[in-house]
This record gives structure tokens, C-alpha cells and sequence, in this order.
């Protein structure tokens, strides 16, 4: 068969079952599945296991293509029949599992304990099922476990409340990442930054390092506390002092933009570099600027080429733009407009404002795409919208010249206000 489109309602349930492994696309399994929903309402038990195999198999082949199989909504409407007829079928099975089984609300959930329960899964999945075994036994670092993983929206749903429940559980039992991770969801999602304060002081006072470092963060910017910079260095220097990693990117950054202290690049280049060579890779990418800047430390393309390309492997979007100026202006590199698109484009794709300025440059230039304002438009846009004073002020311009844009001088002018001259440091890192 050259596509899974040739599937029909024939009765040959084996041709249906061998579709799947010609199946190469994510989007093709709501088809797959809709035709065993259709042709086969009413199935006998070895039909059962057949199609309930599939459903496996497929969760199991595309696991790493989709954000959570919990997440794929189509997947849930054709698992509940079989589900039910699986329930049929498999007394014995279904014995063994059902109070679990009973306590997913999704049909994809039980489908997915279902592959757990028959060794057909993933190592993430395993992961899971153990933690939450554990954790409904009182084991404390299994609580943990399944808290970081309800938080993380890894292979369940994202559920803030129900990872705080198991977090608080560890943290009365002593777990002090379990407290740093009660202060950073009320920090960054709840945006209760008092209570945030509470439990990263107590985590910090049992000697939990990351806390220290985003304590620091709440008293630079006063949140849920009087402002009080020189109390923030203080936290950011005792973690970094302790080797975290973080901290010692946010000493470089306090040192390169004299925040709290006297502006000193060699020593911003120290605590830098302290960060990096722990693959700390805000503090990678800062240790490349330096390098390329010639800040505290002796100028050196090449030198900033390599730990911009380390930072970039580790994920860090800035990196990936940097690095795609330097194949852009051929610097260390030969000058290379596709690579510098391709870096550029993977930037922007994590929302990093330079790379996705730059995207709108590239489309405004015409290089390595096709000229095109319009595209141009909807980059600088983006980027001007994230505060990105080059884009603002190249938005503005469009705006000016009409070019991709309907000409408004109104609007470039409320876009040119924007982006007057501004300097602030990149952001603190914080986890």
C-alpha cells in the first residue's frame, strides 16, 4: 500500500493491522484509528487485542513526536471503545489493574497504563509508573519524582495544584528541592511572590542553592519584598561562592552591567567563565560574547564561535543568533547566508527577539529567501512586539516607506518612540 489513504472497510482486519507499520506520519493515526472505529463497531477478542496492539504501537512509535500522548485529543475518542471491548475481553488483565486503571480521567491515560501494564513502553512512561507506585506508598524522593513530572506536563497533563500536593508531601518530610519547587511555582506561575519568598528562604537556609540564586531575583526587582539590590549580589555571590552555576552567571551579568556593584568586565569574565566550564549555558553564551567583544579577556572570534556553538547544543536561543551573525558577516566562519538563516530561524523559534529581528532582516534583504516585505513585516513585528529596539525601529522604517506595510507615518513615528536608545542586561537565570 503507497498510502495509509487506501484504507477501506474490506473486513481484512491483518491488512489493517500491517497499514500501521507503513504509517510515517503522526497526523496519519486519528485515520488509522477512525477506519478500525468504523469497519469494525463489533469485534471478537483476538480483534480486540489486534487493534488495541495498534493503538500501542503507535503510542509507542511516535512517543517522541508528540508533546505528551496525553495531549493528542483525537487519540482519546477512538480508545474509548476500545477500551471498553478490552475490558471484555481480558478479565484477567483488567482484574489486575482497574483500581489504577480507574483513577485516569483520559481514555488515552488508561491506554497508555494499559501499554505499561503489557511492556509496551517507553523508559519516561516506566519513569512515571514507578514514581506514582512509590509515591502513593510514601516513599519521599518518589513523591518528588512525581511532582517534577506532573509540573513538567511530562507524559501526563500539566497540573500545578496536583504537583504542588505531592511537593508539599516530600518538602514536610525534609525534601528541600521539593520546597525550592513549592517557591518556584508560585514564583513563575502563580506570581505569589511572598509565599514564593517563604519557601525559597527555607529551602536556602537547608543550603538548596538555586532558591539562594532566585531569592536574589525577587530582591533585584522587589518582588513580594522591598527592593534591595545590594541584598540580591549578596544571595547571588553566597550561591555562586558554593559553585551553583546560575548564580555565577547572574555575578557575571551584575559585573558586566555594574548592577549593585562597579562595573568590571575582567571580573564579569570570571564568573562567567565559572558558569560555562559547568555547562551552564546562559553562562556559555555570556563567556562567547565576551570573547567576541573583547570584555575582560583578549578579543577572539574564534574563540567566541566555540562557546557560542557549545551554548547553542545545550539550547540556548541567543547562542543560536549569535552564531548566525557570525556566518551572516563571515566572522571566523566563512560567510554563509543559509547557515546564518538556519540559526537565525532556530532562534526565533524559541522566542529569542535578536533572531527573530534578524529573520525579518533576512526576508527584508532577500537573503537566502526570496525578497519579501511583507514576511519581513510579520518578523520585525513579532520581535518589536517582544521589545527588541532594532526591530522597533525597522518597523518603524516599513511604516515609513510603506513597504510590506500600508505607508503610515503615525505609526513609524509611535514605533521610532519605542525604540529610543535603550540598554538593559540580558535576563537573570533562574530555574
Amino acid at each position: 500500500m503507497s498510502s495509509v489513504e487506501e484504507l477501506v472497510c474490506d473486513g481484512d482486519i491483518q491488512r489493517h493491522i500491517n497499514s500501521v507499520f507503513e504509517c510515517t506520519d503522526v497526523c496519519d493515526i486519528p485515520f488509522i484509528l477512525g477506519v478500525f472505529t468504523d469497519c469494525f463497531p463489533a469485534v471478537n477478542a483476538k480483534t480486540t487485542v489486534n487493534i488495541l496492539s495498534i493503538v500501542l504501537k503507535l503510542i509507542q512509535k511516535f512517543h517522541r513526536d508528540l508533546p505528551s500522548p496525553f495531549e493528542f485529543e483525537q487519540l482519546d475518542i477512538s480508545a474509548q471503545s476500545i477500551l471498553k471491548a478490552s475490558a471484555e475481553q481480558d478479565d484477567l488483565l483488567w482484574e489486575k489493574i482497574s483500581p489504577v486503571f480507574a483513577s485516569y480521567s483520559y481514555p488515552s491515560e488508561r491506554v497508555t497504563f494499559l501499554a505499561y501494564t503489557r511492556g509496551e513502553y517507553s523508559e519516561e512512561l516506566q519513569r512515571f509508573f514507578t514514581c506514582r507506585r512509590d509515591a502513593e506508598s510514601g516513599d519521599i524522593e518518589s513523591c518528588y519524582c512525581l511532582g517534577d513530572m506532573i509540573e513538567c506536563g511530562r507524559v501526563v497533563r500539566q497540573d500545578l495544584q496536583e504537583a504542588l500536593k505531592w511537593y508539599e508531601f516530600a518538602a514536610t518530610h525534609g525534601h528541600t528541592d521539593a520546597l525550592h519547587a513549592m517557591g518556584r511555582i508560585n514564583h513563575f506561575y502563580f506570581h505569589n511572590y511572598i509565599k514564593a519568598l517563604e519557601y525559597y528562604s527555607r529551602a536556602a537556609d537547608a543550603g538548596q542553592l538555586i532558591s539562594m540564586n532566585n531569592m536574589g531575583l525577587l530582591y533585584e526587582n522587589g518582588l513580594g519584598v522591598e527592593k534591595d539590590v545590594e541584598r540580591a549580589v549578596s544571595l547571588y555571590r553566597r550561591a555562586a561562592e558554593l559553585g551553583n552555576s546560575i548564580a555565577q552567571n547572574n555575578m557575571g551579568i551584575t559585573y558586566e552591567y555594574g548592577t549593585g556593584v562597579v562595573k568590571d568586565y575582567d571580573e564579569a569574565f570570571k564568573w562567567y567563565l565559572m558558569g560555562a566550564v559547568q555547562g551552564e549555558k546562559g553562562a556559555m553564551n555570556n563567556t562567547g560574547r565576551m570573547y567576541y567583544n573583547g570584555n575582560g579577556v583578549e578579543q577572539s572570534y574564534e574563540k567566541a564561535f566555540e562557546w557560542y556553538i557549545k551554548a547553542a547544543d545545550a539550547g540556548n536561543g541567543y547562542a543560536m543568533n549569535n552564531i548566525g551573525y557570525m556566518y551572516e558577516n563571515g566572522e571566523y566562519v566563512a560567510r554563509d547566508d543559509e547557515k546564518a538563516l538556519e540559526y537565525y530561524k532556530r532562534s526565533a523559534a524559541l522566542g529569542i527577539p535578536p533572531g527573530q529581528n534578524n529573520m525579518g532582516r533576512m526576508y527584508y534583504n532577500g537573503r537566502a529567501v526570496a525578497q519579501d516585505y511583507k514576511e519581513a513585516a510579520v518578523w520585525y513585528r513579532t520581535a518589536a512586539s517582544n521589545g527588541n529596539k532594532h526591530a522597533q525601529n525597522n518597523l518603524g522604517r516599513l511604516y515609513e516607506q510603506g513597504l510590506g506595510v500600508d505607508k503610515y507615518y503615525k505609526t513609524a513615528l509611535a514605533w521610532f518612540d519605542k525604540a529610543a536608545p535603550q540598554s538593559q542586561p540580558p535576563a537573570r537565570n533562574n530555574v
